[in-house]
């Protein structure tokens, strides 16, 4: 593992702070997002992931209060591919929102077309030999991407959206980073959701909610998806553990991943999170999720990411 940092009592354990950031200046959520980032450092997480597009910046801002003072906490942050000298000042004031000298892991969040990464990489190790940043990862990011990225700097952590429904990145994007000793962060872990097994055959959402984009939701994917998570609840029940359970210890302990991120909006989500990892299960549970998600993967099309986003 490239990442000597993702220890502490819960070692695979990420909170994921895409959640905070969203509703106005002291409000309610902001409040709760505070205890739920506090209860998470009392209870043994040390990794936190933010990046300047969650709330734009906000997120960062409640992520600094919280862990003020707070010893042991590893930081994560991340911006766009961009030109160096807007990659060091977006380093600057993610600092300085974070209220840190330096961060543990700075990612780049997405590659983006036609703009070459490499002088951007450049730019970022001359300040990690400055002491601004620990590490440099790199998310969303292609194989060539990396290949590309790496012929000037060092990749440390690869954050990869990872879970039983989209299992594309373990063609190609897995196996380079293991041979590589790059560490695999995942994201939408619980496919936003959706392996928590409490969606209906007609889900609704909110207006504006962007879950509807995703593949999961094409008109040919969803019974798929759908049937598929119900068979999964029902290896959950045998076992009697909730399904988001048995999805996240698939990703930590039979595929081998370094760390989940999971995010959590409220205290009680976050402990039901946490409590994943005491729970005791049997290899052969976790081989029979995989073989539901195997051939679920033959009905979900490889498009690049889950999102349908490309900048």
């Amino acid at each position: 593992m490239a990442l000597d940092s993702l220890t502490g009592p819960l070692p695979k354990f990420g909170l994921g702070c895409w959640l905070f950031g969203n509703t106005p200046l002291g409000s309610d959520e902001e409040k709760m997002a505070l205890d739920v980032i506090r209860t998470a450092y009392d209870a043994g997480v040390r990794h936190f992931d933010t990046a300047f597009d969650y709330g734009k910046g906000r997120s960062e801002e409640i992520l600094g209060s919280s862990l003020a003072g707070k010893s042991g906490a590893f930081i994560a942050s991340k911006i766009h591919v961009t030109d160096p000298s807007s990659a060091v000042k977006g380093l600057e004031d993610c600092l300085s929102r974070l209220r840190r000298k330096s961060i543990d892991l700075f990612y780049f969040h997405w590659p983006k077309t036609g703009i070459d990464p490499r002088p951007m990489m450049e730019a970022l190790e001359v300040e990690r030999s400055k002491g601004k940043l620990r590490y440099i990862g790199v998310s969303n990011f292609s194989v060539r991407d990396l290949e590309v990225v790496s012929q000037v700097g060092t990749v440390d952590a690869y954050q990869v959206g990872y879970n039983l429904l989209w299992r594309w990145p373990e063609n190609d994007i897995l196996p380079y980073c293991k041979k590589a000793g790059i560490s695999i962060v995942t994201y939408s872990s619980l496919a936003q959701g959706l392996l928590t097994g409490k969606f209906s055959k007609t889900p609704r959402f909110s207006p504006g909610d962007p879950r509807p984009n995703t593949v999961f939701y094409d008109s040919k994917v969803w019974p798929r998806v759908y049937e598929a998570v119900e068979e999964m609840k029902t290896v959950a029940k045998g076992v009697g553990l909730p399904l988001s359970t048995l999805a996240l210890r698939w990703l930590t302990d039979l595929i081998g991943v370094d760390l989940v991120l999971v995010g959590s909006r409220t205290v009680d989500q976050l402990r039901e999170n946490i409590g994943v990892f005491d729970a005791k299960l049997a290899l052969k549970d976790l081989e029979l999720i995989d073989s539901i998600s195997a051939k679920l993967k033959l009905f979900v099309p490889d498009i690049g990411n889950m999102f349908k986003y490309y900048p």
